[in-house]
């Protein structure tokens, strides 16, 4: 892994961290909860917005050699965030803050190793 390529994926790993202290600080624990928490259904975009524009920067080379990690889908889901807020299914968003960043993260920390 390049240079720059690392210093994406320790980006990407400390906004996922954020976000698991987000979830762990609201008490958030399950989709209802998060349903009902505006500020944290709020941050919790921002942040994958973030994840979502960055996880793009990632070399052409890195996305080939990691084709496990998905990395159109966390792009195609920046789009919907960020140009169609009200459409945005919270509970989807919850889906894949539960099931899908954690993969992602161990994904990342491997190659980090």
């Amino acid at each position: 892994m390049n240079k720059r390529d690392r210093l994406i994926v320790l980006h990407i790993l400390d906004t996922i961290e954020e976000i698991e202290a987000y979830l762990k600080q609201a008490d958030c624990l399950t989709r209802e909860d998060f349903k009902n928490n505006s500020m944290l259904k709020r941050a919790v975009t921002m942040c994958m917005i973030s994840i979502s524009e960055i996880v793009g920067n990632l070399s052409e080379e890195f996305q080939i050699a990691n084709p496990a990690i998905h990395i159109k889908q966390f792009k195609q889901l920046r789009n919907i965030a960020a140009h169609n807020y009200g459409a945005i299914s919270f509970s989807k968003l919850y889906d894949t803050v539960i099931l899908e960043l954690p993969i992602l993260k161990e994904q990342l920390e491997i190659k980090l190793l």
